[in-house]
Parts: C-alpha cells; structure tokens; sequence
C-alpha cells in the first residue's frame, strides 16, 4: 500500500474546553451541518503552512485528516472564517483571502475556521517571488532530450507536480492524489540558477540510474527551465531527458507538501 508523504501534524486545534474548564461561560456552538461530521478526524484547512504570495487571492476550504489522507469536506461544510488581529490580508464569507501586495516576505499570520463546535487555526506565509523564485507548484509541459540541437517536445508522462517550499523542501509528483507524493527531499538555490537536489524518502523514487539532480534552474514569468537536470520517470517505456521545462500550476500551496 503507497504511503502518503509524511506529513506535519495539520493546524493546530482550538481547545473549547479549556475556558469552560476554567470556569469561564462559553456560549453553545451549534453542531456541524449534516454530511460535515468529522467522525473522529481532524479538522484541518491545510497540513503544514499555506505559502502564498504578496497580493495572492487563495480560496481555503475545510478539509478531514485521517491517518495518512487529507479528504475535502463537502461544499455545504461552511466555516466561519476569521484572521488574527493586524494580518496583512482579508477573508470574506466564503473563504475567499486576499493578501495585502506590500506584505512583506517571510511575513506570517493567523487564519481561524470555525465548524459547529471545531475550531482550526491555519498558519499563511507571504513568500516573495523575487526572493523565493523557486517556491510554489510547477507543471511539466515539455522535456529536453540529450541530444545537441534536439529541440524541447512533449514527454508521454509527465511530472503533474514539482513543488518547492521556502523551507528548502521538494516534492514530485506523476499523478497527485490527495496527500500523495512520488519522492521528496531538499533543494539548495546556489549562484547562477545553480540547483541541486538530494532525495531523502518516497513511495516511487526512480532509479539512481535515471537521475540528475545537480543542473540549472532558470525563471522567466511564470515558466521554469531546468537545465542538465532530470527527475527521473516512473515507467520503464518512456525516455529520461537532460532538462525540464515547467509552468506555475494553481496556487502556491494547497497544503499536500511533505516535511522533512
């Protein structure tokens, strides 16, 4: 049975009974909607930080954590949502963030999400793309072969997911599923778009034979060249290559993002 990428504990979880314990009156939280039972599992927005950048709109929804899944509650499953006092951002009814463009890089704050008598604090980072090129979610579109003045083409199984924390954390991904990654492991951002990565852990890691993890990495707009890099190929009938070429996907992070 594959395992999910090891993941940290989710948002940390309000103690409600921890006033009424003390004596204080806590007024009675309705139950959760039908359907938005959480049946003995957490409550959890996203597992480990939400990394978004200054200016960013990122719509959160509430999510179950089992052992080892992160499962979407249904859309009628509505929170009440809150941010803490002085976050440079706003969250409207429905979830809907948005993050102040002059929030400062490295900057983080508090999202609140209350569900009937549940409550969850999600932790958001403001993650400068200037400062942090790499960081976000990145689709495979094309590969280069090793051969001088091949040009870059389709490959027949791409990467759905290379993504990279601020952290210094990377993971792949052929076919995400929920929390699922391929492998995982650190990344290091040297001089002159230098990148070289090393693997710690996965469920599907490819041969050593089929991996090139020291090359260059090169950003322009919303595009990711890796140069003299391979990620390796999860099936034995397609090509390995000497490059990558990768476009931004979604939101920075939806939260499926091992720790290490």
């Amino acid at each position: 049975m594959p395992r999910h990428a090891r993941m940290p504990a989710p948002a940390r979880l309000v103690p409600l009974l921890s006033l009424a314990a003390a004596g204080a009156c806590l007024p009675a939280r309705p139950p959760a909607p039908q359907g938005c039972e959480l049946a003995g599992r957490q409550l959890a927005v996203a597992v480990g930080e939400r990394e978004l950048r200054p200016g960013a709109v990122d719509t959160l929804r509430l999510s179950a954590v089992g052992p080892g899944y992160l499962e979407p509650l249904p859309d009628g499953c509505t929170a009440r949502w809150e941010l803490e006092r002085g976050a440079p951002a706003t969250i409207d009814r429905s979830g809907v963030l948005r993050v102040e463009p002059a929030a400062a890089d490295g900057r983080t704050f508090t999202v609140l999400a209350t569900l009937g008598t549940e409550r969850v604090e999600q932790v958001v980072r403001v993650v400068d793309p200037v400062a942090s090129p790499l960081v976000g979610a990145w689709r495979q579109v094309a590969f280069g072969s090793c051969l001088a003045g091949d040009p870059d083409r389709p490959h027949p199984d791409p990467i759905a997911e290379l993504r990279f924390r601020r952290d210094g954390s990377f993971g792949v991904t052929w076919q995400p599923f929920e929390s699922y990654v391929d492998y995982w492991g650190a990344y290091t951002l040297g001089d002159a778009g230098r990148l070289t990565l090393e693997v710690h852990d996965g469920n599907q890691v490819p041969a050593r034979s089929d991996l090139d993890l020291a090359g260059r990495a090169e950003v322009r707009g919303d595009t990711l060249h890796l140069r003299d890099l391979w990620l390796g190929r999860r099936r034995g009938d397609v090509p390995n290559g000497c490059g990558l070429t990768l476009v931004r996907s979604g939101g920075w992070s939806d939260g499926r993002m091992i720790a290490l």
